[in-house]
């Protein structure tokens, strides 16, 4: 007879409370240790053990892979949510946020950035994606990007397919099933292909420092909603993440979090905006950038491909597009030899400035004009694909990376990110291709290297990367994803 499986003692608790809380930013105090321990069941048996306290224990003496940290985000994590989730939230943001960042931006370049952090199934990013078809009717003029992230893969996987069942729309306005879904004879409720397209998902653990970065769109954000997330992070956790969310922000930008987590943390250089039943910080600070601020390549978005053109957004982008090249890594300018090398890094510098400020159209003159003096160096091809990638100019970044892997044909994050741009045109197989050729690159090599043009990101986190977007592009196939995976 099997011997039955034994309760985690406290001791061994708070030791796994530690370990959890390092490596995905999760915090279980004492009084959580019975959420903590029933996760940990949940976990052991989605690894394929019995035994809870055999799997705490395995997770305390080894070196933790992607796939643990899946396990146990997906385990550890409530991933509760619906459309429209705190109606009073929303409505502020359709009645006066929205409608003021519109006018803001009506007479320039007509670009909306907003992201979705913690977004769980997708839900919250969706109803952002409703309040601005419901308020630009000249939408297919905007060049609107709308990310998702989350920990879970799971769950983004869940997120990517836009499929969903009557709980999710819980206390949620009337219009919005007959506007923007499809039902299906399953009784659960399919989004409209259009608007699913405009949401880009993507696999970002907040406690990673390999944000905010061109590669995984996470620069120039106007608006930034964390609800509701933070609060179950270690308070020494949450300073790093408020201060990543805060050089993601353009000069101005909001970032909006649970009115619980407001009063219970400190937002040095935000300014709090009054608003009913709403926690929000702008962001202070005139509109000039910092060159050398971080522009590092991270985690690329699972993104669907670009709406019909009766919802797309084109692109308006000034000056001359020429040859590809993408971006550079941060702090430090590109080492590289040619002509006028103090001019050319000058010039590398605005464009990493500029795009980590959102302004990607200049920032793609300034890669152009650092390229002039020096057409081989990678580092610029790399930065200049991040931002063709941010413009939406797929076909462009393609090209640009192919100039990276020409010149550098063991550049993991080119690799990394051309999976991610065939896997959005649907050429899988081709995506499949080069994620495997960056985790191959990866194998045997330190964990704690620095891969080049990366702003820091080690080969450890970039390996964790790499296998938690296979998990995710794997679990979207298997759950009827499409091409939007």
């Amino acid at each position: 007879m099997p011997a039955t499986p034994q309760a985690i003692p406290e001791p061994l608790l708070r030791q796994v409370s530690l370990r959890v809380e390092e490596t995905t930013g999760l915090h279980f105090p004492a009084v959580r240790f019975a959420d903590l321990e029933r996760g940990l069941a949940e976990a052991a048996r989605a690894a394929g053990s019995n035994d809870a306290r055999v799997y705490a224990e395995s997770l305390l003496n080894r070196q933790l892979q992607a796939t643990d940290v899946d396990t146990l985000a997906a385990s550890l994590t409530v991933g509760e949510t619906h459309f429209f989730r705190d109606p009073r939230a929303f409505t502020y943001l359709e009645t006066t946020l929205l409608p003021d960042l519109i006018a803001a931006k009506r007479g320039g370049d007509r670009c909306l950035r907003l992201w979705s952090a913690g977004c769980a199934s997708g839900e919250e990013p969706y109803s952002l994606a409703m309040i601005l078809h419901r308020l630009l009717p000249d939408l297919k003029d905007w060049n609107v990007t709308i990310l998702g992230t989350d920990i879970n893969p799971k769950a983004l996987a869940r997120a990517a397919t836009g499929v969903y069942t009557e709980w999710s729309f819980r206390d949620t306005p009337e219009w919005v099933k007959p506007r923007y879904f499809t039902a299906r004879a399953d009784q659960r409720y399919e989004l409209q292909p259009w608007l699913k397209r405009m949401v880009r998902f993507a696999c970002l653990n907040l406690v990673d420092e390999s944000y905010p970065a061109v590669a995984s769109n996470t620069t120039g954000m106007d608006l930034i909603i964390c609800r509701n997330v933070l609060l179950y992070f270690a308070p020494v956790r949450t300073v790093p993440v408020v201060e990543r969310f805060h050089r993601a922000l353009v000069a101005g930008g909001v970032l909006v979090i649970g009115a619980v987590e407001a009063s219970q943390m400190a937002f040095p250089g935000f300014s709090s905006i009054p608003a009913p039943s709403v926690a929000l910080f702008r962001k202070q600070g005139s509109a000039a950038v910092t060159p050398g601020a971080v522009v590092s390549a991270a985690l690329p978005a699972l993104s669907p491909d670009a709406p019909p053109s009766t919802h797309a957004a084109p692109v308006a982008v000034v000056g001359p597009s020429p040859a590809p090249l993408p971006r550079a890594p941060a702090a430090q300018p590109p080492a590289w030899n040619a002509g006028s090398g103090s001019d050319s890094r000058t010039a590398a510098q605005r464009a990493r400035a500029c795009a980590d400020q959102g302004e990607l159209a200049e920032a793609l003159v300034w890669c152009d004009r650092a390229l002039a003096d020096a057409k081989t160096a990678a580092a610029l091809h790399f930065l200049r694909a991040g931002i063709l990638q941010e413009l939406q100019r797929d076909a462009e970044a393609l090209l640009a990376l192919r100039n990276v892997l020409f010149l550098a044909p063991d550049h993991v994050l080119a690799h990394f990110a051309m999976a991610t741009i065939e896997r959005r045109q649907g050429r899988r197989a081709v995506a499949a291709k080069h994620l495997s050729n960056a985790r191959r690159l990866l194998a045997g090599r330190d964990e704690n290297e620095e891969l080049p043009d990366s702003g820091g990101l080690t080969v450890g986190r970039a390996s964790g990367m790499l296998t938690a977007t296979h998990d995710m592009w794997t679990m979207t196939d298997a759950a009827g994803g499409g091409r939007q995976a």
